[in-house]
């Protein structure tokens, strides 16, 4: 990413730089990807032998992938994507990897939803914006229903929150 101008509100220029694409040193970019997940393994299980936290049990790539070339394999398959997405996944309430709920709340907020490609667990697919299409679809009838009912606000969240911001 770099800045296009001086400007804070100018949009700036991102380059994913996507594995092997033959842009820039893409060895590089990958070497330092699985660098850093070999340094998070180092520092978590530092942390669970100095605390006594017991073992830790690793979601993704997974303790199966343990040699730096396996690790290679496991970044260029799930990294790639011509789209931004997947950083706040929907899912189960005994998930832990879920952000968002079933009815697109962020799960220990109060009125923030998300609706975007950022929603999904994994990237549908090469083409992804019919099922962007597909999922704000659906978002906007769970939003709908719910402003019809209001269940989602909480009055008394909110007098309390704008107390001495506004006159009663």
């Amino acid at each position: 990413m770099k800045l296009r101008t001086a400007d804070p509100r100018d949009v700036p220029a991102i380059n994913f730089n996507y594995f092997d694409t033959g842009s820039g040193n893409w060895s590089y970019d990958l070497d330092a990807t699985v660098e850093g997940l070999q340094f998070a393994r180092r520092i978590l299980a530092t942390y669970a032998q100095q605390t006594g936290s017991g073992p830790l049990h690793e979601i993704a790539p997974g303790s199966q992938i343990n040699t730096t070339e396996g690790l290679r394999e496991w970044v260029k398959d799930t990294s790639w994507g011509h789209h931004a997405s997947c950083s706040c996944p929907i899912g189960a309430d005994d998930d832990p990897m879920a952000v968002l709920n079933s009815e697109f709340k962020v799960r220990g907020t109060l009125g923030l939803r998300v609706v975007d490609a950022s929603v999904f667990p994994q990237i549908p697919g090469f083409y992804i914006q019919t099922s962007i299409y597909m999922i704000s679809e659906k978002a906007a009838e769970v939003i709908t229903a719910s402003a019809k009912t209001m269940e989602h606000f909480d009055y008394g969240r909110v007098k309390r929150f704008t107390k001495g911001f506004c006159h009663q």
